[in-house]
């Protein structure tokens, strides 16, 4: 049996990994975008052996994602729903 997970994900800002003073927010999850625009399905966790240099570079050009958070703003999508005579007579 496989289960299929859907994670909605938005291009990741400072705030996400630093706090107000700077700090580095440890443990942080993400995903990176190849250069395809392809997205990477491996999770990554920001720690103290996140390679910097590699991480600074895919942030500029908005290549990493986090997962959308319980205050973001999100779209709402309602599945089409098809008409039938018993929904109408319903």
């Amino acid at each position: 049996m496989t289960t299929k997970v859907i994670m909605q994900l938005r291009v990741a800002t400072r705030e996400d990994f630093a706090d107000l003073y700077g700090n580095k927010r440890i443990g942080v999850l993400y995903f990176q975008q190849n250069h395809d625009g392809e997205m990477c399905t491996q999770p990554f966790y920001f720690n103290e052996n996140t390679e910097i240099h590699n991480f600074r570079q895919l942030y500029s050009t908005s290549q990493i994602f986090v997962p959308v958070r319980i205050f973001d703003e999100v779209g709402i999508l309602e599945a089409e729903k098809e008409i039938t005579n018993t929904t109408v007579n319903q």
